[in-house]
């Protein structure tokens, strides 16, 4: 609470829910939207039917706050996501049995965002945005939490292809890629309006998004094509075509999850008033849930990934419970 000339603020509620979009009347009640959400690193099999490979599904972590976006390491036995134990966003790694955890990235400053981990096929480094002063770049540390160092500046959405790092570079608004060793960046499709790259393996075919219809909410929530250019750089055929209403998570961004064989195309989309995973086949055909999480008001944000063996998915899942509610006695009546 805050007076109205801009003194005396103070915290009303406390504990781990959060509040929003809170309301008072003069006599000093409190009616707002009480959310709770329990956040945790699962593996899912994509083997089964939707609503078994939901129930199927195994906790890799067991966190008091927030995780999201993991990624695994080549070899499946560990897994690094963003968590904000601890107060800030850092990255954390832990074996994908849950067991040994440890932080990699210490950052405190609250006016710097990281996010995004991205473990290079490699394995030797863990590359993620950083966003600071308004600027978003690509970092990258390696696994053991040494050796950070800045990748490239102005870009986001990064993607591993072999040693190469592909991303959305901001300063022209082009998909661009660089060797993780170093170099200067190759732009890769020089048209702008294209993001979230996923490169094959082999660097033959590239899939982005495209941004094909607005609407008064902005390019956010506009509708969405999923393009494939084979080569990278050659002419671009449409794969599927979907609502911008569908993207889960706030903000609304998402990635395309190419999976390691190179067969599936991954992505979070809402069902209503949860999210589930989609796979879109890349030798053609239509989009298709692999879980079905019923009436389960689950949010998948951004990105997930595949296991080595492109029969598993990780996904941090956050399970959400909202209720409204009346708070009496907080602000001083003034009737």
């Amino acid at each position: 609470m805050v007076g109205v000339d801009g003194s005396n603020d103070r915290q009303l509620t406390f504990g781990d829910q959060s509040y929003a979009e809170p309301d008072t009347d003069r006599a000093g009640r409190l009616v707002t939207s009480r959310i709770t959400c329990a956040s945790d690193v699962w593996k899912i099999p994509i083997q089964g039917s939707p609503a078994e490979n939901a129930q199927r599904a195994v906790r890799i972590t067991s966190q008091t706050g927030q995780v999201r976006t993991p990624s695994p390491s080549p070899d499946d036995t560990e897994v690094v996501y963003l968590s904000d134990n601890g107060g800030h966003g850092n990255l954390w790694v832990a074996k994908t049995d849950g067991s040994a955890v440890r932080q990699i990235t210490f950052e405190r400053d609250p006016q710097v965002g990281i996010g995004l981990p991205k473990w290079s096929p490699a394995g030797d480094l863990i590359a993620f945005v950083k966003a600071s002063g308004g600027r978003i770049n690509i970092s990258a540390v390696h696994p053991d939490g040494s050796g950070l160092r800045q990748i490239v500046a102005d870009a986001r959405a990064p993607s591993w292809s072999g040693r190469w790092l592909y991303y959305e570079s901001m300063a022209s608004w082009y998909l661009e890629k660089i060797r993780s060793d170093g170099g200067a960046p190759v732009v890769v499709r020089p048209e702008e309006g294209n993001s979230m790259p996923a490169a094959s393996a082999d660097g033959s075919a590239l899939y982005y998004l495209v941004s094909v219809r607005s609407n008064i909410f902005g390019l956010e929530v506009s509708d969405k094509e999923i393009r494939c250019a084979r080569p990278e750089g050659g002419a671009p055929e449409t794969f599927a075509t979907f609502h911008g209403d569908r993207i889960s998570g706030t903000p609304r961004f998402m990635d395309l999850v190419l999976s390691p064989d190179g067969q599936w195309l991954a992505i979070p989309l809402a069902d209503g008033a949860t999210t589930n995973v989609w796979v879109l086949p890349t030798a053609g055909g239509a989009m298709k849930p692999v879980t079905d999480f019923g009436g389960r008001s689950i949010e998948i944000a951004r990105s997930f990934a595949w296991s080595a063996d492109s029969r598993s998915i990780y996904a941090a899942l956050g399970e959400l419970d909202a209720d409204i509610v009346l708070i009496d006695g907080l602000i001083p009546s003034t009737a």
